[in-house]
């Protein structure tokens, strides 16, 4: 179980900082399926490479550096206590 104030948006997170999906706020079955074929989804774990500001959002997940946007990194709500 997860405490409401430990779940952030992944675009709060500086480099280094490594946390796990606890599920995304997007709308549309294309940008859900994207996003899982990116790999990420609820219990997935993120490091952030970059946190992007301004610019893509810079993260590595499954040992793969994938690069976002803003907007969805705001979407992503992740536990930063991995």
């Amino acid at each position: 179980m997860h405490n409401r104030e430990d779940i952030i948006p992944l675009a709060e997170l500086r480099a280094g900082q490594k946390a796990r999906v606890i599920y995304t706020s997007v709308y549309g079955r294309g940008l859900l399926q994207h996003l899982a074929d990116m790999g990420i989804s609820e219990g997935s774990e993120i490091e952030v490479i970059a946190p992007g500001r301004p610019g893509p959002f810079l993260i590595e997940i499954k040992n793969t550096s994938l690069a976002i946007g803003q907007g969805i990194a705001n979407k992503i709500m992740v536990d930063q206590k991995v």
